[in-house]
């Protein structure tokens, strides 16, 4: 809504009808060229010192240049007080600048061009403070999806580091099997080592008691490596399933691996006394 001379109503100033005052004298018109310079004034005050605020409201926005925290938030107080003066200046302006007398047509338009400037500044500062607004709310999601990061690769880590302990447990338990599978094929080799002397039948009643020790030894063997092999292989389906990138787990799957080949080798011993007693048989026969 309009004034008498055509001038926008700034906010919150009240509406002012018009007066019905004389016509002014001629050289009253004169007295409004150092109104209109002091108002100029005032408004080139304002686009200088809000310049500078635009500055830092950029600057400000400008994620990339990795300014401290609060840097939004001060540059939105200095908009928010710049808005305020502006605002305040612009009531100023439409006291001082309202004309309840007809005014020549240049007078007018000098009028409308300080309201306008006034006018644009404060359509400036209002979309500066909206592009701060949404460059915090930017920066705000961005922080948000950093620390949801975070809290994920610190899960993960933590998952990570139970099941390395996890599987820590499970290869001291493998290498503890390994060793009792060690010492029972170990155990075969001594009952049997009677056995390895010239065939003699003096000796009988001793190599048949050699005999059914080694039988007794074997068996007890092959179970606990068939035992072994079959817990090596079960860890190690569940390792490769949470193996991943890591290397701990690949380091462990290693291992596992080294101890699957191991008991495929004792195995393999122990298949040497698989006939022991048809062997000694055979050597008795000779």
């Amino acid at each position: 809504q309009g004034i008498g001379n055509g001038l926008p109503l700034p906010t919150g100033v009240a509406r002012v009808g018009p007066s019905q005052q004389p016509e002014p004298a001629k050289d009253e018109e004169e007295d409004w060229e150092d109104i209109l310079n002091e108002a100029s004034e005032m408004v080139s005050s304002l686009e200088l010192d809000a310049e500078q605020v635009f500055e830092v409201a950029t600057l400000a926005a400008d994620s990339s240049l990795g300014l401290e925290e609060g840097s939004i938030a001060k540059a939105k107080e200095l908009l928010d007080s710049q808005l305020q003066q502006t605002i305040q200046a612009q009531k100023a302006l439409y006291l001082k600048l309202r004309s309840q007398h007809t005014l020549s047509a240049s007078t007018q338009q000098s009028i409308g061009e300080i309201m306008q400037r006034a006018q644009t500044l404060h359509t400036k500062l209002k979309a500066s403070q909206r592009d701060l607004q949404a460059a915090q709310a930017l920066r705000d999601k961005r922080q948000e999806e950093e620390r949801f990061k975070s809290r994920l690769e610190e899960k993960r880590r933590e998952l990570e580091a139970k099941r390395a302990a996890e599987l820590e447990v499970v290869l001291q338990g493998c290498k503890e099997m390994l060793a009792e599978v060690e010492d029972e094929v170990e155990a075969v080799a001594i009952a049997a080592s009677p056995l390895e002397v010239e065939a003699d039948f003096d000796l009988e009643e001793m190599l048949e008691a050699a005999v059914v020790e080694t039988e007794k030894c074997h068996n007890r063997a092959c179970i606990k490596a068939v035992e072994a092999r079959k817990f090596f292989t079960s860890k190690a389906n569940e390792a490769t399933s949470n193996i991943g990138h890591d290397p701990t787990k690949a380091a462990a799957m290693h291992e596992l691996a080294v101890y699957q080949a191991k008991i495929g080798r004792l195995q393999d011993k122990l298949a040497l006394f698989a006939n022991v007693r048809w062997t000694h048989k055979q050597r008795m026969q000779k």
